[in-house]
């Protein structure tokens, strides 16, 4: 479907901001986005000429029109690769915003294979989120490492660390043994005594 060009004319009229909030120009803290004025005094409310558009039934753009681009083709949105095999001529590819980056490049590379038609630059796009997924992989590898080296470190510091404890361990042993030598010896002392 072919639109002329007076058709494309009203498509940016109705594209351009129609429906400004009331005061946006007066104050800075005010977004352009639209509100309905609520003041008692609001001469926009009151629907007075000249003082801007209240948005109400009659603003919509025509069906033939509807969700289409100058160039006259419908936009579609595809979540998955089975939505690709039936794509009329007269459409413009455009990926879903909740696609995931692997599936992404799957959908983006068969959409470059078959040179379908795609809202935007479909080889760009794809060498970006690959860039993005190799420098993902790069940080894990270099966490992964930092993560080895601490834990490598930390059983050196234990190895280092049992010698000392199995020395003071044996040291101990070894007093306890005296000490109770000492004791058996003393013991028997006085059992003779006793005799």
């Amino acid at each position: 479907m072919q639109i002329t060009e007076e058709q494309k004319k009203d498509i940016l009229k109705k594209r351009s901001k129609r429906f400004v909030r009331q005061d946006v120009n007066k104050k800075d803290r005010l977004e352009e986005k639209w509100h309905y004025p609520k003041g008692i005094h609001s001469k926009l409310r009151h629907r007075k000429r000249g003082y801007g558009l209240i948005v109400k039934t009659g603003y919509k753009t025509p069906k033939f029109i509807r969700g289409r681009t100058l160039d006259g083709k419908l936009i579609i949105t595809i979540q998955n690769k089975e939505q690709l095999s039936n794509i009329p001529s007269d459409v413009i590819i455009q990926l879903s915003s909740t696609l995931g980056k692997k599936k992404r490049i799957e959908i983006l590379t068969e959409i470059i294979e078959k040179k379908l038609p795609y809202a935007g630059d479909a080889e760009k796009e794809l060498n970006t989120i690959k860039d993005l997924l190799k420098q993902r992989k790069e940080l894990r590898a270099q966490k992964k490492a930092r993560k080895q080296k601490i834990k490598h470190a930390e059983k050196k510091e234990e190895k280092e660390e049992k010698p000392e404890k199995d020395k003071k361990a044996e040291k101990k042993e070894e007093t306890e043994e005296v000490e109770k030598k000492k004791e058996k010896k003393e013991f028997d002392k006085l059992l003779t005594k006793e005799k």
